[in-house]
């Protein structure tokens, strides 16, 4: 969506601030749990508030961490925005099929449980839980949608994997009124899960590590998530994530309480809802992966990685003779100037010596014409 914020201003729609990263901020900010390497941040809920507030017209506040906020901070929130009509945006998808792609997400983060103790802990059904105060659909509705009328609340279903790239984005401009057609670039990003061996050579770096330099969040999101698991180990040959049979029931009865709420409280669905049921026959077993299938995913990372330098100092290189032809260049250039402003110093002077010699005949004709006078 961010890629499109010249697109949506030109429809009419504000995307406050400069980028989803503050969004991700404000949010974090709102719930009070801002990290101090965010502490650069610092007030950008304030920012935020201000700029809805100073907006004459349809603004989109999005990040999935204002989920979680509590009944409390989504009343002060409210209580200081000069708003003339609220909608609230769901997406959604099935949960069962939700908890893998969780896990791998906060494994890439640096969460170090394994995943047979992550689904153990799902299934206590905590409320305070991460997963479930971003994933349970009727308590996120009971805290942000008091008060709204249900067809200002829009839950949007995640198409599934054979859907047409765009349809989610489809699926979301269908609730803002525009043709999503004017908008360019409107894909989602290509897949990047990993599998089971994958994500578990991922969730034991710490481990590797031992007692070397800690990782930081600095280092971590760029090189490890981005760099090593989403561009790299997500294309090693893995099998998929799947859920303990032994919870397989549990959670889908779990997405059934779910569709229920939604129908009783008729909200605005777009999408399919029955799409959020989970599905056996969609929930492969779960297999832990052997040590060598660990190593043989780590060997890749590793490769990768390899191959990634070997790339950057090409890239680097190149850079740096693209560099180096433009010093050149610019040399080249003061080099040619400096010798053109002689130039032009010398036609100058030539000039005034020239108007000086003329300038000094005339005056000699006109004392000649006097004197002959």
């Amino acid at each position: 969506m961010w890629a499109r914020k010249g697109q949506l201003r030109r429809a009419g729609f504000l995307l406050p601030l400069r980028s989803g990263y503050m969004h991700y901020a404000a949010a974090l900010e709102m719930r009070g749990v801002l990290p101090t390497h965010l502490e650069k941040f610092a007030g950008v809920l304030d920012r935020l508030v201000a700029r809805l507030n100073e907006w004459d017209g349809d603004a989109i506040v999005s990040h999935e961490l204002f989920s979680m906020a509590s009944v409390e901070q989504i009343d002060a929130l409210f209580a200081r925005l000069r708003v003339a009509e609220l909608h609230i945006v769901i997406t959604a998808r099935d949960v069962a099929r939700q908890v893998p792609a969780d896990w791998q997400e906060t494994v890439k983060n640096g969460y170090r449980f394994d995943y047979g103790r992550y689904v153990d802990d799902l299934v206590r059904d905590d409320p305070n839980t991460f997963f479930w105060q971003m994933q349970d659909i009727p308590a996120i509705g009971e805290r942000w949608c008091r008060g709204v009328p249900p067809e200002r609340v829009h839950v949007i279903t995640v198409p599934g994997s054979g859907a047409a790239p765009d349809e989610l984005w489809r699926r979301f401009c269908s609730v803002l009124g525009v043709d999503p057609d004017v908008f360019h670039g409107a894909e989602r990003p290509t897949n990047t899960s990993m599998g089971v061996a994958g994500t578990e050579f991922i969730r034991q770096i710490p481990e590797f590590v031992g007692d070397g330099p800690p990782i930081t969040p600095e280092f971590r999101h760029p090189l490890i998530k981005i760099l090593l698991a989403q561009k790299i180990i997500a294309q090693h040959d893995d099998v998929p994530i799947g859920l303990q049979a032994a919870h397989r029931d549990w959670f889908i009865e779990k997405s059934v309480s779910y569709v229920d709420y939604i129908k009783r409280n008729n909200f605005h669905v777009v999408g399919d809802l029955d799409s959020l049921i989970s599905r056996p026959e969609q929930l492969p077993d779960h297999v832990t992966p052997t040590a060598a299938q660990v190593v043989d995913a780590g060997i890749t990372g590793i490769v990768g990685l390899i191959e990634e330098r070997a790339e950057y100092e090409k890239r680097l290189k190149q850079e740096i003779r693209d560099v180096n032809i433009a010093i050149r260049k610019a040399r080249a250039t003061k080099r040619r100037l400096k010798r053109e402003n002689a130039i032009l110093r010398s036609i100058r002077g030539g000039i005034y010596a020239l108007r000086m010699a003329v300038m000094d005949k005339f005056l000699s004709f006109v004392r000649s014409k006097r004197r002959a006078k």
